[in-house]
């Protein structure tokens, strides 16, 4: 190999090292690529139709599609691609999503000024500029959602919530459909009967309507859930967006004293102080101290070491 050759390879290398790489699951169809980098499948964020808060979405090639990110990760867990280390150890799994269900909230946004509006000047949001290209995406749908009007050649459009709630007591028909054709028990949550130890379930329509509702009240608000709900005769519980909440510590007790003043003598602690009640002298003993002692020695006196006269 010559050196100029090597050199290549080393730069290609560290490239591949560098480059910010993530794993996903993806349809082969999703992950169409031309020549014109402006057409290529492009990741970017966009507001939950839900929550609000931030999501990963993927639009297909020319924005034909738009397809969800939902991310599934684990501590201490890194991907080895080629002879690099990806440190980033989560998995994407994409899936697709209706458009007309991110296009709802700007819709329903939109409608308090009670007229009709283009779909460019609904689809504004300073946090979120790539939602723009949600007006590439399934324009025709939005017929089903919103009051349309053609005015000088263009199209626009007003929110309707009696059309919209139509529209997804049929999206819910379809899903219950769909899960019984796939033979998912939805008595005890998502599971395929294959991996059940009998095939014969108890579940009943009821419990097939409630399972496809509460999986489209993922996609909608809390207001337009409840109408949906209430729409076909589902009663469900709609899960509000968790609010901060600011917690305070507890207030510290006081405590109470009896006695201002120290009980104990902090000073020398190793002394234990004893108060004595003063005793009673007898007779002989109070003649005793009456007697002049000067000049008489004390007994202790006569044990102590004598002194050498030099």
């Amino acid at each position: 190999m010559s050196l100029r050759r090597a050199s290549i390879a080393e730069k290609s290398k560290s490239s591949v090292a560098d480059r910010i790489q993530i794993m996903m699951i993806a349809p082969k169809t999703s992950l169409k690529f031309s020549g014109n980098n402006d057409n290529q499948p492009v990741i970017c964020k966009l507001r939950h139709p839900k929550s609000g808060s931030c999501a990963l979405y993927m639009f297909t090639h020319e924005n034909e599609r738009i397809l969800e990110l939902v991310k599934f990760e684990e501590l201490r867990r890194s991907w080895l691609i080629g002879e690099a280390v990806q440190k980033d150890g989560s998995l994407y799994i994409v899936s697709s999503v209706d458009a007309v269900f991110l296009i709802l909230p700007y819709l329903s946004k939109a409608s308090r000024f009670g007229k009709f509006m283009e779909l460019e000047c609904i689809l504004e949001d300073s946090e979120y500029p790539e939602c723009r290209r949600l007006a590439s995406c399934s324009i025709e749908d939005l017929e089903f959602v919103a009051d349309v009007k053609s005015i000088t050649g263009a199209n626009v459009y007003r929110f309707n919530k009696e059309k919209t709630v139509s529209w997804l007591q049929l999206k819910c028909d379809r899903l219950v459909k769909a899960l019984k054709q796939n033979c998912v028990d939805v008595s005890s949550g998502a599971m395929i009967t294959t991996y059940t130890r009998s095939n014969k379930t108890s579940t009943d329509e009821g419990d097939y309507l409630r399972y496809a509702a509460r999986l489209l009240g993922e996609y909608l608000d809390e207001d337009l859930a409840k109408d949906f709900y209430s729409f076909i005769g589902v009663a469900l519980e709609v899960e509000a967006a968790p609010d901060v909440v600011k917690v305070e510590p507890p207030m510290a007790k006081k405590c109470k004293f009896d006695v201002l003043a120290p009980t104990e003598d902090y000073c020398e602690m190793n002394s234990t102080v004893v108060i004595k009640k003063a005793e009673k002298l007898t007779s002989a003993q109070k003649r005793l101290g009456q007697v002049d002692k000067s000049g008489i020695k004390s007994i202790s006196s006569f044990f102590s070491p004598k002194t050498t006269k030099k």
